[in-house]
């Protein structure tokens, strides 16, 4: 049963961890997109009082100019209350408000602990839709990443509070909540 569900996990992640490959070549999308660094925060991030594991998850929390990013995932994504379709010719659309939520699992450990060496990421290339509204990419001083062929989001002002309309808290000891109920 266990196997059965990491199977179900891994393959959810991997279609909509976004592995975007044109049809035109078989390279990944993020082949063509800017590449920058990232590092994963040295603070805790917790999504609706669960702790994103940020030392040893093939997907942690990034930070990006001062930014945390969180990955989009399937599990954080509907622990989010968002529904991620994705397709070659649309690229990623973003239903928010989704209230068939599932918990937010304990993040699985693969490998050595990240640490706070740099990392690389990929501005996303691809179109970005959410709740009908298209992200502007090329003027966004915050935009969406790819890491390890996954979407992720900053947390900003803009995308938590009046896209998502999410709450957010910052406590030097607990680090950076985010609350999306």
């Amino acid at each position: 049963m266990l196997k059965s569900k990491l199977r179900l996990w891994a393959a959810g992640s991997l279609l909509l961890g976004l592995y975007a490959a044109s049809a035109d070549s078989p390279l990944p999308a993020e082949a063509s997109a800017m590449q920058v660094d990232v590092q994963v925060p040295a603070w805790p991030v917790e999504l609706d009082g669960s702790a994103l594991n940020r030392l040893q998850s093939t997907y942690p929390p990034l930070l990006f100019h001062d930014i945390t990013y969180i990955p989009m995932t399937w599990d954080v994504s509907r622990a989010a209350g968002l529904q991620l379709k994705w397709s070659a010719e649309t690229g990623l659309t973003i239903r928010s408000g989704v209230e068939e939520r599932v918990p937010l699992s304990p993040a699985a450990k693969a490998g050595p602990p990240a640490g706070s060496r740099p990392l690389t990421a990929y501005v996303a290339s691809f179109p970005i839709t959410i709740d009908g509204r298209t992200v502007d990419l090329a003027t966004d001083p915050y935009p969406p990443l790819l890491f390890r062929n996954v979407t992720y989001f900053p947390l900003t002002w803009e995308y938590t509070v009046e896209t998502f309309g999410w709450t957010t808290s910052w406590d030097l000891h607990k680090g950076l909540s985010v609350w999306t109920k």
